[in-house]
């Protein structure tokens, strides 16, 4: 199976480029791992879940304790928040 070269833009939100930069050591290391994920293929099943409710129309990763939720469009993942999975999580 040929895999396509070109990889996804990633663009983030203020919040999620704060949360970014504050991470350090294995935190930051999960994170990345899937920002890299999310780069090659945002819609991967094994990875990819769809959101419902008020956040429909998004996505999310899932890193250890870690949650990066996303939407797509064309070459473009737009992340809008990288947040450790707690019960705030979804809330808008």
């Amino acid at each position: 199976m040929k895999q396509s070269s070109s990889k996804h833009v990633l663009r983030f939100s203020r919040a999620a480029e704060k949360t970014l930069r504050q991470l350090q050591g294995k935190d930051k290391s999960l994170v990345v791992e899937a920002l890299r994920i999310l780069e090659d293929d945002p819609m991967n099943p094994r990875f990819a879940v769809k959101l419902r409710g008020d956040w429909g129309g998004y996505f999310r990763i899932r890193k250890g304790n870690w949650r990066i939720v996303y939407r797509t469009e064309k070459d473009t993942v737009n992340v809008m928040y990288i947040r450790r999975r707690k019960e705030d999580t979804y809330r808008v």
